[in-house]
């Protein structure tokens, strides 16, 4: 699968805020540089989707306002992400959750008790297509700051919810000792309902890998996971989401 990011860069900060990630030498705003991202049209959209479905790929979003699930909406994306920062924008978790389809929600730096209320709220729009994700909000993520522990403790609170783990490091072992933390959620048709794919592992990458890295981030996941849950011929399920980019 690959995901994009839907915004613009008016619904999204002010003109003047400060930009939070140094990229460059640049001293553009906030506003500024989310402006040189944001032109991506309904058009180019299409053409994407078009393009994902000819190669068999599943293609889907991050909205960050409530007029990009309107146009994420347009193109049939098949399932939705909510970022971290949004788990406690209840008119958007509204919003999607009214869609009916799956949502994959990242939770971090919240508390278990916002966790459970975006879960709840979710459900209570007759949506329980949720997955949750394990993740630091760190850019990047020290591998020994990736608090894999948190997976299992997400797996106990939320013993019907799939959970994941989002992955900010630059490290290629971080996501196979995730997948070795697994949270295991049976086999892959209880997900055939969440995606409408029959797949043992998704990986979502978004913005920090490139060519051979990506290559060996998921040579290590499949080593990591051929002796946990390969025994006895069942085929398991774990989500991913790593970052890539161009």
């Amino acid at each position: 699968a690959i995901k994009f990011q839907t915004y613009t860069a008016r619904a999204l900060t002010t003109r003047k805020a400060p930009k939070y990630w140094n990229v460059g030498d640049d001293d553009l705003t906030q506003f500024e540089t989310f402006s040189k991202l944001d032109a991506f049209s309904l058009e180019n959209y299409k053409k994407v989707v078009a393009y994902a479905k000819k190669t068999g790929i599943i293609f889907f979003s991050t909205p960050f306002d409530l007029d990009s699930v309107d146009l994420l909406e347009k193109i049939r994306v098949p399932a939705y992400k909510v970022a971290s920062a949004d788990i406690t924008f209840f008119p958007l978790l509204r919003k999607i959750a009214k869609t009916r389809k799956p949502i994959i929600l990242s939770t971090g730096a919240s508390t278990l008790g916002e966790i459970e209320e975006a879960v709840e709220y979710i459900k209570s729009f007759g949506n329980d297509k949720i997955l949750l994700l394990h993740c630091i909000l760190s850019y990047p993520t020290d591998a020994e700051d990736s608090n894999l522990l948190m997976i299992d403790d997400l797996g106990r609170a939320f013993p019907d919810i799939p959970i994941g783990f989002s992955d900010h490091t630059f490290d290629p072992l971080t996501p196979a000792f995730a997948v070795m933390r697994g949270h295991d959620i049976g086999p892959p048709e209880q997900l055939q309902n969440f995606l409408g794919v029959h797949k043992r592992k998704m990986l979502l990458f978004h913005q920090i890998l490139d060519g051979n890295p990506a290559i060996r981030v998921t040579r290590h996941i499949n080593q990591a996971d051929q002796p946990i849950f390969d025994l006895g011929g069942k085929s398991h399920v774990f989500i991913l989401r790593k970052s890539i980019q161009n």
